[in-house]
């Protein structure tokens, strides 16, 4: 299934930052991950659910950090992954 251009069955990195903080996508990747939290028996994300995980948690939530997705090659901004949340609640 996709939103948009973006494979949301695909293996995804979650990570969160600092606002205006941008990851360098070449060294952010699966090696620097932790599993997702109980109950996802999976050990990495899938895309949909790191951007539902993200969107749902509130950034404040996380101490005023904001979320960042990669997969394959390809980053989502925080802004990104709420438009992305957004258009996967519409259907």
């Amino acid at each position: 299934m996709t939103s948009g251009n973006i494979e949301l069955h695909y293996t995804a990195v979650l990570i969160w930052l600092p606002p205006g903080q941008t990851p360098d996508v070449q060294t952010f990747d699966l090696s620097q991950a932790s599993p997702p939290p109980n109950p996802n028996p999976e050990l990495w994300w899938t895309v949909r659910d790191a951007i539902s995980y993200a969107a749902e948690l509130r950034y404040e939530d996380r101490h005023s950090k904001v979320p960042w997705i990669k997969w394959g090659h390809k980053l989502l901004s925080p802004k990104e992954i709420m438009e992305t949340y957004n258009k996967m609640k519409t259907g």
